[in-house]
């Protein structure tokens, strides 16, 4: 008879082991500000008919992407609906910044 409590261990669970494989790290998607124009278009005709949902399940988008880029429009954000450079601005032009040590000499 076996002690309440004890551990069994299962045979199965030595047999199951991570998969090794790396997946690749998800890119973040890039929206040309024609394709937002499109959607936007889609989505405001759409909208009385309540097919806005079949339209972001099909273009696999969220609706705060249609909120995002609606108040960019209302806006007159032109590069608004462009797709943006991510990262660092970078220096203006003839602008020379010395550093701290060629300061010191």
């Amino acid at each position: 008879m076996a002690e309440m409590g004890s551990h069994r261990t299962n045979p199965d669970a030595a047999s199951l082991v991570a998969d090794p494989e790396v997946t690749a790290k998800a890119k973040r998607r890039r929206f040309s500000a024609q394709y937002k124009r499109r959607i936007l278009r889609e989505g405001d005709a759409l909208a009385e008919t309540g097919g806005v949902g079949g339209l972001l399940r099909r273009e696999g988008l969220y609706s705060s992407h249609l909120s995002t880029w609606r108040r960019e429009r209302e806006r007159g954000e032109l590069e608004g609906l462009a797709a943006k450079k991510r990262g660092r601005k970078p220096e203006p032009d003839g602008v020379y910044y010395e550093s701290a040590a060629s300061m010191a000499a």
